[in-house]
């Protein structure tokens, strides 16, 4: 008989260049954040809790191939460096959930989203600058 082995899913406290597209990582704990993605051929960012973030630098920077971001879960609550998060990801058209994200502890937001064209579906009507 074989047996089934149900795989956790890997946590994540630093995330620094992890350069990775998996779905199963718990980043509830996540305070660092830089190049995480960056670069990957992903496509859709699952939705991920980053309510510990402090640093998102570079994050998902130059995902050419990503076009949603599920952001319903990411909160932001510790969020301080946002500095170009979203660069260069040019075919990104759509971030859910972004006029839930508490921005009030950003210090520094500078080209989040340039070179985002095709961004054509985001809410920042309720952030807290």
């Amino acid at each position: 008989m074989e047996s089934l082995i149900q795989q956790s899913p890997i946590k994540v406290v630093n995330g620094y260049q992890l350069g990775t597209s998996r779905s199963d990582l718990d980043t509830t704990d996540l305070v660092n954040g830089a190049g995480m993605f960056a670069d990957s051929s992903m496509d859709s960012v699952p939705p991920l809790c980053l309510s510990n973030l402090v640093n998102g630098r570079n994050m998902f920077a130059g995902c050419i191939q990503l076009t949603t971001v599920d952001g319903t879960n990411f909160g932001f609550e510790s969020l301080e460096n946002g500095f170009q998060m979203f660069a260069k990801c040019s075919a990104l058209t759509t971030i859910k959930g972004s006029g839930n994200w508490d921005m009030s502890h950003a210090r520094d937001l500078r080209g989040m989203f340039t070179g985002c064209g095709a961004l054509t579906s985001f809410d920042a009507s309720h952030w807290n600058l």
